[in-house]
């Protein structure tokens, strides 16, 4: 049977339509020309482990997720050594990457599963060079948010996707209309300038709609503590 060119061409438009509404809802790469306002997006490579994203919120600090960081075995911190923040990081190339000095954790004192809500700093011996990597301010408006980070689709390139949205208890808030990947960050954009709302700490591999963050500004303040008390 043919179809009419009016079937088909309603055929044809659909078709079109739900591809663009499909590729509009997926994670794009920052585009080479923008990756320098993105630099404080970094991977963060574990020994032994899966790679995540971390966040640089001053030329020395970083946030992640606690369970990018911890032992799967035992569900203890990892070593320092152990962590290396690659920030920028954009096929091979990195505007800075360091190992980590000293590691602290909210909430503290608690073995974390793989799908554990939680947060982690990360403190570093040297500064990043702030004249290649702009950190990212804590807090802001979380009406509209943006993902960013390196997921599974993109390893080697940081992805941004907007449209995000945080919604129920703001310990463990279910994200929706982003594909979440582990540690990203969840970012306000206003006069400019980029603000760190809220870190995924479990993606849809903890389960169906299991997609959560963790909002960073209500938890700053004890983490930066814990983090001028650890050891090195």
């Amino acid at each position: 049977m043919t179809l009419s060119p009016r079937i088909s061409l309603g055929v044809a438009a659909l078709l079109v339509a739900t591809a663009l509404t499909a590729q509009a809802d997926e994670p794009v790469r920052i585009a080479e020309s923008q990756e320098l306002g993105w630099r404080a997006v970094g991977r963060l490579d574990v020994a032994g482990g899966p790679s995540c994203t971390a966040t640089l919120i001053s030329d020395r600090v970083a946030l992640t997720a606690a369970h990018c960081v911890i032992d799967r075995l035992t569900g203890a911190p990892l070593r320092p050594v152990q962590i290396t923040l690659r920030a920028g990081l954009r096929y091979g190339r990195a505007a800075g990457a360091q190992r980590a000095q000293t590691l602290a954790l909210w909430p503290r004192d608690r073995p974390f599963e793989a799908c554990a809500a939680g947060l982690a700093a990360i403190g570093f011996s040297a500064p990043f060079d702030a004249d290649r990597i702009a950190a990212f301010d804590v807090g802001g408006d979380a009406q509209t948010l943006s993902l960013a980070g390196y997921g599974p689709w993109s390893p080697g390139a940081p992805t941004v996707e907007s449209g995000c949205s945080l919604s129920g208890a703001a310990e463990a808030a279910r994200l929706t209309g982003c594909a979440a990947a582990p540690g990203a960050a969840l970012i306000a954009e206003a006069a400019g300038r980029r603000a760190l709302v809220a870190v995924v700490s479990a993606d849809d591999r903890c389960g169906p709609e299991a997609a959560r963050a963790l909002p960073v500004a209500p938890h700053l303040a004890d983490l930066l503590d814990a983090l001028a008390t650890a050891p090195r």
